[in-house]
């Protein structure tokens, strides 16, 4: 088997498909004859992620990992793949048992740097803020370490610590320094980057300004950024080029404009923030994603939720949540279309819990579409599904909802209680919207909770935010529009059909009359009224969506006609902007 797994090997350090697949036969081979072969497992899925089978993927990672769990390679492995489906939580929990086993087993300060940084990042992406700086600053004051690793990652690590160390204070955590130890720590990280300049440069003083309020540093932040930001920005535009940490300087920037009053260069900021993630080469060039083909994807999901076919459909079994103590509710919507108000409001109430942004849905889709070798856009793909994939995966969803229930301070007495009352428990992925054929077959009984907004300020406030992932369409107006029809569409086709359990919450109205909405949201959700959730701020629950600000303090009504007031400031900016309704 030693040659085999050599031979694998060797054809997967080639990379193109057809060796990766050669490859993937070979190690099936070895695993079928020897299911503890570890190496064969990691090769395995090397060679699925080549192949655009990322869950697949996960999956031989974490076996390999579980038959030697002290291996460091196995383990980061598993771990990256993890980050790189959007399972954060999971990745960051494997990332802490990978650096501790790096401590332990390699002597090489480079490699014991990387998965230090590795651990690090993964818990500020997590919010564990307290455990990034924590972490991160163990690793700055350990002089053979951190002089070990290149001048680029011991920039990235003061990064994370001076955004760790900010992020905790702001969210009134205490800590060693306190306020003048992120002070300090920024100092310290833009002294690493500030000879680069550019990007890089731009990029930590983002930061500093998105969350330096609390240790008085946001202004000379933003002072900074509007020095150079835009330049730079307009610069990496007319190289062709792309730089993602430009565009989140620049609408970083844009929105301190907007709040200081001044509109136009708002305006501007965006623009080129917009255009420096698109790298077409022109300010007005859009991103590459279809509009066409994105309404032929709508399409094909009403098709595969044809009447005639559906009822023939596996499902689930009705039960699975029950046994977990879980009511599942997926808040969906355009993003930025109050998905985060929504769920800080259910949230606060004792016997719920949000879990923000999940992944689980959608890799449920992929997990199954590897399966059956069926796209989840196809409208064949509901009828390929059988009840024992779908119930694996609507189980290990709902244990994922029942452990965060369990450790809620508030949600776990309720349980311990044993009342006999199934927790509540949100996700509020907004493009989950695009999942509901699954959510159906995954879920019967689920509840769906949709947001709208007014049109044209969900798309600007699309097309003005920097998202952690990319969304491509959201950095075009006409897109954006497009984009927002189709969810038009959508939202009609199943209100219409009648098959899942819909509320819609209006975020104008939520703003206006927030008991009035609040009351009839709780009512569709089970839950008594609690008029704590109308103070949901005072709960302190973190937010780590593009809605962390507004969403963590109390609701206010300056975003309602937002793009109208741009449209009023400029000419040019109003014949953009004036038709985002009708578009």
């Amino acid at each position: 088997m030693a040659r085999e797994v050599s031979r694998a090997r060797d054809l997967l350090s080639v990379g193109d498909v057809e060796s990766c697949a050669r490859a993937a036969s070979l190690c099936g081979g070895v695993i079928a004859a020897l299911p503890g072969h570890a190496e064969a497992h990691e090769i395995m899925g090397r060679c699925l992620q080549r192949l655009q089978r990322p869950m697949s993927a996960v999956e031989m990672f974490e076996r390999a990992a579980s038959i030697e769990p002290r291996n460091p390679v196995y383990l980061a492995a598993y771990a990256s793949a993890l980050a790189e489906v959007g399972e954060q939580d999971e990745a960051h929990e494997v990332w802490t048992r990978a650096a501790a086993v790096v401590a332990k087993k390699v002597r090489d300060p480079a490699a014991r740097f990387d998965a230090e940084l590795s651990a690090s990042a993964a818990a500020l992406t997590v919010g564990a803020f307290e455990s990034a700086a924590e972490r991160a600053g163990r690793l700055v004051d350990d002089e053979k370490l951190f002089h070990a690793a290149s001048e680029r990652d011991r920039a990235v690590l003061l990064g994370v610590r001076a955004e760790a160390l900010t992020r905790s204070v702001r969210a009134g955590n205490e800590h060693e320094g306190g306020a003048a130890a992120a002070r300090e720590a920024f100092d310290a990280a833009i002294a690493a980057v500030e000879p680069h300049g550019g990007a890089s440069l731009a990029g930590v003083l983002a930061v500093e300004a998105s969350y330096g309020l609390g240790i008085g540093r946001q202004e000379e932040a933003v002072g900074r950024l509007r020095s150079f930001a835009v330049q730079a920005g307009e610069a990496v535009v007319s190289e062709g080029k792309v730089s993602r940490l430009l565009e989140y300087a620049c609408k970083v920037l844009g929105r301190a404009e907007e709040e200081a009053g001044d509109l136009r260069a708002a305006w501007h900021a965006y623009r080129v923030g917009n255009a420096a993630a698109n790298g077409n080469g022109a300010i007005d060039a859009g991103p590459d994603w279809s509009a066409s083909v994105h309404r032929e994807t709508v399409g094909r999901l009403m098709r595969g939720m044809d009447a005639a076919r559906v009822g023939g459909f596996a499902r689930a079994p009705s039960g699975l949540a029950d046994e977990a103590g879980v009511r599942p509710v997926f808040i969906v919507g355009v993003p930025r279309s109050g998905t985060s108000l929504v769920e800080q409001v259910v949230a606060a109430h004792p016997g719920a819990v949000g879990r923000g942004e999940l992944q689980g849905v959608w890799n449920a889709a992929r997990w199954l579409g590897e399966r059956v070798n069926v796209s989840p856009t196809d409208e064949t793909f509901m009828g390929e599904l059988n009840e024992a994939d779908l119930a694996d995966r609507a189980a290990r969803y709902l244990a994922g909802h029942a452990r965060a229930a369990d450790a809620d301070a508030e949600a776990a007495p309720l349980r311990r209680a044993g009342t006999g009352t199934p927790t509540v428990v949100t996700d509020k992925m907004p493009n989950n919207f695009l999942n509901l054929h699954v959510i159906w077959q995954l879920f019967p009984g689920a509840k769906v909770v949709w947001c709208v907004r007014d049109p044209a300020d969900a798309c600007f406030s699309c097309w003005s935010t920097p998202f952690r992932g990319d969304l491509p369409y959201t950095r075009d107006l006409e897109l954006m529009s497009a984009f927002h029809r189709e969810h038009d569409r959508l939202r009609a086709f199943w209100t219409e059909r009648g098959l899942l359990d819909v509320h819609v919450v209006r975020y104008e109205s939520l703003v206006r009359e927030p008991e009035v909405e609040s009351r009839a949201l709780l009512a569709f959700l089970g839950l008594d009224w609690d008029a704590s959730v109308l103070e949901f701020w005072r709960k302190g629950r973190r937010v780590l969506t593009a809605s962390s600000e507004q969403a963590t303090r109390p609701i206010y009504a300056q975003s309602i006609g937002r793009a109208a007031r741009f449209a009023m400031a400029d000419e040019e900016i109003g014949e953009l902007v004036s038709g985002l309704h009708t578009r």
